[in-house]
């Protein structure tokens, strides 16, 4: 009788020392699944993101290729006067802000040659 309380009180003492691993390896499971969904929202987060971005660059390009268009309707009906054409090319900016017509569009025209670039330039060019 002896052995068999001697062995039983062995296998009580080994079965309390082991009665905590179970919740151990449960609370390590949880932060673990914890940090992977973790960085799978954040994975996903700056998809959205950069989908939105992309999004914002096209409409923004649609919108300035909408508003050259436009300002250059303005600019080839004006220079399809005659009498106007020389007066024109100086005032493009004036003429196509008096149309009124870009009113969310920020246009600057000049007729090329205008300016000169100091850097590059040369002598001949400078006079």
């Amino acid at each position: 009788m002896q052995v068999r309380v001697a062995g039983a009180s062995c296998r009580r003492a080994g079965a309390g020392r082991r009665r905590g691993v179970a919740l151990l390896t449960v609370l390590w499971v949880i932060a673990t699944a914890s940090i992977i969904a973790g960085g799978m929202l954040l994975q996903g987060r700056e998809a959205i993101g950069a989908a939105q971005n992309r999004m914002s660059l096209t409409r923004a390009a649609w919108r300035a290729e909408g508003c050259a268009a436009e300002a250059e309707a303005i600019v080839d009906e004006g220079l399809g006067a005659t009498a106007r054409r020389d007066s024109l090319w100086g005032a493009l900016d004036r003429y196509v802000a008096e149309r009124g017509a870009l009113e969310e569009c920020r246009v600057t025209l000049r007729p090329a040659g205008l300016e000169v670039d100091v850097n590059t330039a040369d002598e001949a060019q400078l006079r």
